[in-house]
């Protein structure tokens, strides 16, 4: 998701389900990501400290 001025501010997962039946929409704030990159950028490592269970009872994320 993106503020007005064009700032990420929340990334949104899937989670739950099996083989994408049954998975729902979760939001994240972008800020609790840990993104690394090697030294010269030609790898990116994005995580979330988060274990699958908490992700899972975080609340549904919708449009509206």
């Amino acid at each position: 998701m993106l503020a007005e001025d064009g700032a990420i501010t929340q990334v949104i997962f899937d989670v739950g389900g099996f083989l994408g039946i049954g998975a729902r929409n979760v939001a994240v704030p972008f800020e609790d990501l840990q993104i690394y990159t090697n030294a010269d950028a030609t790898d990116m490592r994005v995580y979330l400290p988060m274990t699958k269970e908490e992700m899972e009872g975080l609340p549904e994320y919708t449009e509206n």
